[in-house]
């Protein structure tokens, strides 16, 4: 091997190590773009980045997509993709970490900001603009009729809690109670 040889391998070499170097640099960026977002996604880094498409670096080495910074475009991605989001705006809502049900529960806009800050745009834009009636049921003196007068939310809470079988019992109990009633010949209300 002459040395003009030996010189263009060296070259070759250099330029794979510094190909290698820039690519571990830009990976770590967008690792560190990850780690520091707001959002936490259930997939993948890499496929969310493989979703996004191509990832660019602008002049100061900050990663983009589309024109827009990385941190950026991986709101909107989250916003769009919800399912693919931990810790979504119903998640850490619904972990009881506020007792705000409603607009209307905010006192002064300093609140309201403070909401936003803590669940996110979504999480107010779906609040209701006042609390909605809520009612205690209590599951185990429940008629039928009471039962089926419920929203369907409830029901199914309640379902949920105490099973098919409860509400089966129920609809039995109260066909048991009509029966009886036309026997007796009491009428119907």
């Amino acid at each position: 091997m002459d040395s003009s040889s030996q010189l263009r391998a060296r070259i070759e070499q250099a330029q794979e190590r510094e190909e290698q170097l820039r690519r571990n640099r830009e990976r770590e960026t967008i690792d560190k773009v990850f780690a520091e977002s707001e959002v936490r996604f259930k997939i993948g880094n890499e496929q969310v980045l493989s979703a996004l498409g191509t990832i660019q670096f602008d002049a100061d080495g900050q990663p983009m997509n589309g024109g827009k910074p990385l941190e950026e475009r991986l709101r909107d991605y989250a916003e769009i993709n919800g399912h693919a989001v931990s810790g979504t705006v119903e998640e850490r809502h619904d972990q009881g970490k506020s007792s705000v049900r409603s607009r209307a529960d905010f006192a002064s806009d300093a609140d309201r900001v403070a909401y936003i800050r803590a669940f996110g745009d979504l999480a107010y834009a779906r609040l209701p603009q006042t609390t909605p009636e809520t009612r205690t049921v209590e599951i185990d003196a429940l008629t039928w009729t009471q039962y089926i007068a419920l929203p369907d939310r409830e029901r199914a809470r309640i379902a949920g809690l105490r099973g098919a079988g409860f509400i089966s019992r129920l609809k039995h109990a109260h066909g048991e109670q009509e029966r009886n009633a036309r026997l007796a010949g009491i009428p119907r209300k």
